[in-house]
């Protein structure tokens, strides 16, 4: 599934992989929210029952460098729903494979939900022809946010 760099592979989730999905997310998440939502929504995801039972039922995939997993998508129907990349290991063009390879998983028009104030994430999703600007008000675990919802046609 990989498309084509060699530094790391795009592979399906295994249940194994859960621990690290958990490390990816609590190290990503506080990141996230920066300028998009008051630090205090972090949740860890093994404490987050919404958050854990949405990504378990999502459809993931992987990515790997060596034998440790760096980063995840979680796609659900049509919408992607999660993407981190371990801040580490960000701006490789992991999250971009990671995103692409998901993306050849939907029929059709794809959806996902992004802060507003996250502009490293909706740069990456209008870079792979993303588009919109409907914001959403919304909140992150009671605290209050904005959402920018971007879709893209197949």
């Amino acid at each position: 599934m990989n498309l084509g760099d060699p530094r790391f592979i795009i592979r399906p989730y295994k249940d194994e992989d859960w621990d690290d999905l958990c490390k990816i997310n609590d190290l990503s998440r506080p990141i996230e929210l920066e300028g998009s939502c008051d630090p205090r929504a972090f949740i860890p995801l093994e404490k987050d029952d919404e958050g854990k039972a949405d990504i378990l039922e999502s459809k993931k995939l992987v990515a790997e460098i060596g034998e440790s997993v760096v980063g995840f998508v979680a796609i659900d129907k049509n919408v992607v729903c999660w993407l981190y990349v371990l801040p580490n290991c960000s701006g490789q063009g992991i999250g971009k494979q990671l995103l692409l390879s998901a993306l050849s998983l939907i029929e059709g028009k794809a959806i996902t939900y992004v802060l507003s104030g996250n502009e490293r994430a909706l740069s990456l999703y209008r870079k792979v022809g993303f588009y919109g600007t409907e914001v959403i008000d919304s909140n992150c675990s009671g605290f209050p946010c904005k959402y920018t919802a971007l879709w893209r046609n197949a």
